[in-house]
């Protein structure tokens, strides 16, 4: 009587999880990457990439440039 409500929710407990356990491994995954730039200088404490910074300046020259 009880037995397929209790077979659906343990279904549906184990699927979360799955979920869950992947969606972890993801995040995990992107903090090592996020890391290992970080060691190796191509993005700075914020986050950002140097070289989008590094375009930012010479953008900022050509403009101070043209004025």
């Amino acid at each position: 009587m009880f037995f397929p409500i209790i077979q659906y929710y343990l279904h549906v407990i184990l699927t979360f999880r799955k979920k869950f356990d992947s969606l972890k491994y993801d995040v995990k995954k992107v903090e090592e990457v996020v890391y290992d730039l970080s060691i190796r200088g191509l993005i700075k404490e914020g986050g950002s990439v140097k070289e989008d910074k590094e375009a930012d300046e010479e953008k900022e020259k050509k403009e101070k440039n043209a004025e």
